[in-house]
């Protein structure tokens, strides 16, 4: 997928590849998607989840696609307000196919200029059918070195665990479930999504 081949890591790097799109600083982070000089809408897995400018940053250890679409959204996706579009972050879902492992390494950043970064990052993603009807998804993701943060005694250092798994009891009546728990150094705290 795109997210893996650009070494996309957030909403500013997506937005990025998606014409009239934008993501200003909100109150310090880059959460809030615009799309065509209006705010736009922010749901995970075409579910609403934020109906607020503070926006939502969503880890991409977890995110297997995302959608960006200009104009209202659909009304799959119920009553929204906000106009300029809207962020569908897409969730890594288990395959049943087959085991499949996954490791990805990042050393850092290197740019001309002295604004290089020894960034590391390694992602170890996994997934297996238990048997026909279940299967489940886990994926690991350790960032830490030195960043812009650091050099301004800040760390952005991180630990991020994302687990899925899905049910198919009878043809025709899937459940889906996923859980996220994040560890920021930065915060000192920790916090955790179950969905």
């Amino acid at each position: 997928s795109l997210v893996n081949e650009r070494g996309i890591n957030g909403l500013a790097d997506i937005l990025e590849y998606s014409p009239g799109a934008y993501a200003p600083s909100s109150f310090g982070e880059l959460t809030m998607p615009y799309i065509r000089g209006d705010v736009a809408e922010s749901y995970v897995n075409g579910q609403r989840r934020t109906n607020n400018e503070y926006g939502f940053l969503p880890s991409f250890n977890g995110v297997e696609a995302v959608d960006v679409v200009r104009g209202a959204g659909s009304a799959v996706f119920g009553a929204g307000y906000l106009t300029g579009g809207y962020v569908n972050y897409e969730t890594k879902q288990p395959r049943f196919s087959g085991p499949e492992t996954t490791v990805t390494t990042r050393l850092g950043t290197w740019t001309a200029g002295g604004l290089s970064y020894l960034n590391g990052s390694v992602q170890v993603d996994s997934t297996a059918p238990v048997n026909d009807r279940l299967a489940w998804r886990f994926s690991y993701e350790g960032k830490g070195g030195d960043t812009f943060y650091s050099r301004n005694n800040d760390q952005d250092d991180r630990e991020d665990l994302f687990g899925a798994l899905t049910w198919r009891p009878r043809p025709g009546l899937t459940f889906d479930f996923h859980a996220r728990s994040a560890e920021y150094t930065s915060e000192l705290q920790s916090h955790s999504d179950l969905v």
